[in-house]
């Protein structure tokens, strides 16, 4: 981004002196290049170290103005793709966001304050200058792998699932469960309990499955045809509904759907766990439709076929929960 001209570059010089002394002696690994005037620092990255390729182009700034230090990384084909696949190995970035060509991964930096002069700060400087080089020697280190990403990149799109608000789910509620009804109509009863969980499932970054689980028990025999109340027995408090699972066009046939059910039944395990609740079970009124899907997952059908009002034909199936679901990220 072009700064407008300093309107005290002689004291500007000053001020960024200390700075450049600092960095110099760091300079095998991040190289100074050009400040903005009491704004921030941008370095050029040497060549990764021998034996390390694949590691694309970047250059490491530091904003005094913000307050963080970021890697800056153009030329990657689908970034969006590249932060969700490394969101889990990112121990220093705070932020990452798509930029113009590339992608930027953010720490925040040592507070250094621009009314002072820079030779008093000497040590929040050294501070500052290790923090970009944990960045860097992070970045090589991490993109060490990108050429074998890379030659995996056309495998298939990178899936990830994680919590959303209860409002996030209407919109692909209404689109591909109740198309009829107003997207207004999509809060459902229970859907801001404490204890109900909405998963959102990504394809490259776009959301395009969810699901809600709630603590919730099964129908009591007699309120379903042909209900099997043997196969729907719990212990007290250990039964959750999984309901509302919907995807869209882009998120069938890549697996995204079990995603989503695994996480359901992960979190239903997690707690069950945690309450010593043994006997637990996950439960599901499904579409006549999704049989298989439930089936092939474990679930067994615990009624003949009956309607929902607006939903048409489902069946009640049910799983048990086993420590095996258990995931320590589907809280």
């Amino acid at each position: 981004m072009a700064h407008p001209p300093s309107i005290n570059p002689e004291g500007d010089a000053r001020f960024w002196l200390p700075y450049r002394e600092v960095a110099s002696a760091y300079a095998r690994e991040i190289r100074l290049v050009r400040v903005e005037r009491r704004e921030g620092a941008v370095f050029d990255l040497p060549p990764p170290p021998p034996g390390v390729g694949g590691v694309p182009s970047a250059r490491l700034w530091h904003s005094l103005k913000d307050q963080f230090i970021a890697i800056d990384a153009t030329g990657i084909d689908r970034p969006q793709r590249v932060m969700l696949a490394l969101r889990e190995q990112i121990p220093l970035a705070t932020a990452t966001q798509e930029i113009s060509g590339g992608i930027r991964f953010r720490c925040m930096g040592s507070a250094i304050d621009r009314a002072r002069p820079l030779d008093e700060q000497r040590e929040a400087l050294r501070h500052a200058l290790l923090q970009a080089l944990s960045l860097r020697r992070w970045w090589v280190r991490t993109f060490g792998l990108w050429t074998a990403w890379r030659a995996g990149a056309d495998a298939g799109p990178v899936l990830e699932v994680r919590r959303i608000p209860p409002h996030h789910t209407w919109v692909l509620r209404q689109k591909v469960l109740r198309p009829h009804q107003d997207v207004r109509e999509m809060q459902w009863e229970g859907d801001s309990e404490e204890s109900t969980r909405h998963f959102g499932g990504y394809v490259d970054g776009v959301l395009a499955g969810v699901a809600t689980l709630l603590h919730a028990s099964p129908p009591r025999e007699g309120a379903r045809p042909g209900l099997r109340a043997d196969l729907l027995a719990h212990t007290p408090g250990g039964a959750w509904q999984v309901r509302g699972m919907a995807t869209d066009d882009s998120g069938r046939g890549v697996g995204l759907g079990r995603a989503l059910l695994r996480f359901c039944l992960a979190s239903a395990a997690n707690r069950a766990s945690a309450a010593n609740l043994l006997g637990a079970i996950v439960w599901c009124n499904a579409r006549t439709t999704a049989l298989g899907f439930y089936e092939r997952a474990g679930f067994a059908a615990a009624s003949d076929v009956f309607d929902l009002p607006n939903a048409g034909p489902h069946v009640v199936m049910v799983r048990p929960v086993t420590d095996a679901d258990a995931d320590p990220y589907a809280r």
